[in-house]
């Protein structure tokens, strides 16, 4: 199931999610649709971007957690905490929008 934020971000959560994201992030566009996901072992921190972000948690066979986003709310996601990526992974969101048809 699918869900909505329900919490709005500070400017220390938005770097600490930063940090997260570039040390267990992910973003691409298979198949034209853009996305953006974290993968932790422990779902707790996971659900604190569900709260934040909205978005799902997947679980994987090998008790992997998941959180994804997709679409416009993971391009939005991804605005959020761009200032605070390094320039790496700037360059991995810009490639994976333009190879997306949201912005390609």
């Amino acid at each position: 199931m699918w869900c909505r934020s329900s919490l709005k971000p500070n400017t220390k959560v938005i770097a600490w999610v930063a940090g997260i994201f570039e040390g267990e992030g992910n973003c691409s566009s298979p198949g034209g649709t853009f996305n953006a996901n974290v993968t932790q072992k422990d779902p707790e921190l996971l659900n604190i971007l569900v709260a934040f972000f909205g978005g799902r948690i997947f679980l994987n066979q090998r008790g992997i957690s998941k959180w994804y986003v997709s679409g416009p709310r993971a391009h939005g996601f991804m605005m959020t905490i761009y200032m605070f990526l390094t320039r790496r992974r700037q360059i991995q969101y810009r490639t994976a929008m333009q190879q997306s048809t949201f912005g390609g």
